[in-house]
């Protein structure tokens, strides 16, 4: 099998434009990689090559889908960049306020408990993020009311399709306040309760290195007919802003403090880049 499971993405968010120019995604029977090699460099051969793997592959369909857009999980920490937003952007946060947490790392919420991966004492704002505190995160949370929070969570792609030129995306899932429980907000904080595809965290996070512009992602740049010509280009779709630019400055210099020596996203590093995320890790059924 030429199987390989994990989305990747190129993505570009300067200016005015979102591209995702790899959400590939090889597999089928031994040997459907070079086919498929074939079938992009237009050869009449390829096409019919490419066309018997898929044959001799039906059986495989389970495995066929397109990971990044069809499959959907809690999207863990990295959701805590909505939650930022939505508390800088409503001034939940006093400058140079210090948050505490307990000891053993883990608080009570509606008898449900809720920890950190460790215990991380006081913390700043940016050390919030850049350790990746549960518990403040929640604290956070709860300082907003339900319907703001998730329109923030709305305007940042969730619960919604990208709406890609790729067939089989799914739209994620996020249940509107009225179907809330009491800890629905403090643990869609940080990224439970909530489904979401690789593609629209990929987008949100985009969203935010373009200044708050989000735009629609898309494969196919343009295509030629076969003398060369194009016959149909894409043009960049601008779907909203998603925040303030004042909002996204102050956020920058403290998502890339998660990047660092210090920060949860250290392995992220690249000599000489700039480079600001989030780390997010997920709980999974297994059966």
């Amino acid at each position: 099998m030429d199987l390989f499971m994990t989305p990747l993405f190129t993505i570009g968010p300067l200016q005015i434009v979102v591209i995702v120019v790899v959400a590939l995604i090889v597999f089928g029977p031994v040997g459907l990689g070079k086919k498929l090699g074939n079938l992009v460099k237009g050869t009449g051969q390829g096409v019919k090559e490419f066309k018997k793997a898929l044959e001799e592959g039906k059986d495989d369909d389970e495995n066929r889908r397109n990971f990044a857009i069809s499959d959907m999980a809690e999207p863990g920490s990295t959701f805590k960049l909505v939650t930022a937003i939505a508390a800088v952007e409503q001034n939940k946060i006093k400058d140079g306020e210090i948050f505490e947490t307990p000891e053993s790392g883990e608080i009570v919420i509606h008898g449900l408990p809720l920890r950190d991966h460790d215990p991380l004492g006081n913390m700043t704002f940016q050390q919030v993020i850049m350790n990746s505190s549960n518990v403040a995160t929640a604290e956070i949370a709860m300082r907003m009311d339900d319907d703001d929070f998730y329109q923030y969570a709305r305007n940042m792609g969730f619960g919604t399709p990208t709406y890609i030129d790729i067939a089989g995306e799914e739209s994620g899932r996020m249940a509107k306040p009225f179907e809330w429980s009491l800890v629905s907000l403090p643990w869609m904080s940080h990224g439970y309760e909530l489904l979401a595809t690789p593609i629209q965290v990929a987008q949100a996070y985009a969203a935010f290195a373009n200044n708050g512009i989000m735009m629609r992602p898309y494969v196919i740049d343009h295509i030629e007919d076969t003398e060369g010509n194009v016959i149909s280009q894409h043009e960049p779709v601008k779907i909203r802003r998603v925040a303030k630019e004042k909002t996204l400055k102050k956020l920058l210099p403290i998502f890339e403090s998660v990047v660092s020596d210090s920060g949860t996203g250290e392995f992220a590093q690249v000599e000489g880049l700039r480079i600001a995320g989030k780390t997010g890790t997920a709980k999974k059924v297994v059966n």
